[in-house]
């Protein structure tokens, strides 16, 4: 193999991992937004009792992202979920521990859950 046929192989490689690098880390959290706005849209709503809450050390624009892990019922059944959400600094005092919240579910799969925006 020539000089210039490595340097070729080595300009597809390069830019075939910074794709795969960006669709790894960027894809996750285009996909769980996604997500996150089909519960909010489509999910039923109940209350829940606050379980813990911390923050994950992320920021977007300035306000925390806080991971809640949050208890409640569905048709009987008892459910402990987690979900991360942004916070806002005018809610932050909504998070004490043994709070009631208000969140949203799929029906199909209630464990999956996000705090309701209204």
């Amino acid at each position: 193999m020539s000089q210039w046929s490595n340097m070729n192989l080595l300009f597809t490689i390069i830019p075939v991992g910074m794709v795969l690098l960006f669709t790894g880390i960027f894809g996750g959290f285009f996909y769980g937004s996604i997500v996150n706005r089909s519960i909010q849209k489509k999910g039923v709503a109940t209350n829940a009792t606050l379980l813990s809450a911390r923050e994950t050390g992320t920021r977007i624009n300035n306000q925390p992202e806080i991971e809640c892990s949050l208890s409640y019922k569905v048709n009987g059944q008892e459910y402990v979920s987690t979900t991360r959400e942004v916070i806002g600094a005018l809610d932050l005092h909504k998070l004490s521990v043994g709070s009631e919240l208000v969140i949203k579910y799929l029906p199909e799969n209630p464990e999956k859950i996000v705090l309701s925006r209204g």
